[in-house]
């Protein structure tokens, strides 16, 4: 009691008891029955309903590479946008979270991994949504290939050239509002 712990999307969950049912003898338990306290944190309000969802049917789950087929992305863009996207300066993420691919972690109804990772119909729908929104963010997370970008690549002047940091961070902004208007509230 009070050891057991698992991660579910940034939250502990603790078992606070337990309750053997069928079985007299307390050195056989054939089933038990467990109470959990776990706190829903900030968790998105997106995947609240999911994770709180008492529906039987269980959603249908697409694999990766189908998703980026589907969506016209490259595999490596379409992991950015559904797990991290990083930019400096500030280290702010405008990836979905649907998923994090260091921790393994999936967000039920939305992802999971099953031998590669899979999205549902509702997390597609979002990502095409995004890519919709920011055709722009788009094409350049497919010319730039590294883990941390810097804000002012967001932006690219008539001349070519840059935009200032500013700029950027502005841009950066109008992501994280539009994620949280999706009810995507990833603790920024």
């Amino acid at each position: 009691v009070g050891s057991g712990s698992f991660r579910l999307y940034g939250g502990v969950a603790r078992v606070v008891g337990y309750v053997s049912i069928d079985g007299d003898d307390a050195k056989v338990v054939k089933e038990v029955e467990v109470e959990v306290k776990a706190p829903i944190l900030a968790a998105p309000q997106l995947f609240q309903k999911a994770l709180l969802s008492t529906k039987k049917e269980e959603p249908r789950y697409f694999p990766e590479k189908d998703v980026a087929r589907a969506l016209s992305v490259h595999p490596k863009v379409l992991n950015q946008i559904a797990d991290q996207m990083i930019f400096n300066p500030g280290f702010r993420d405008v990836g979905l979270g649907f998923r994090s691919q260091k921790r393994r972690e999936m967000v039920p109804g939305w992802s999971r991994w099953n031998q590669g990772w899979q999205y549902s119909a509702r997390a597609i729908q979002v990502m095409l949504e995004f890519k919709t929104a920011f055709p722009r963010l788009i094409l350049f997370l497919h010319r730039d290939h590294q883990y941390v970008h810097n804000a002012e690549d967001l932006i690219q002047n008539e001349d070519g050239s840059r935009g200032t940091r500013d700029q950027g961070l502005a841009q950066i902004r109008r992501i994280q509002d539009w994620i949280e208007s999706r009810g995507i509230d990833k603790h920024r």
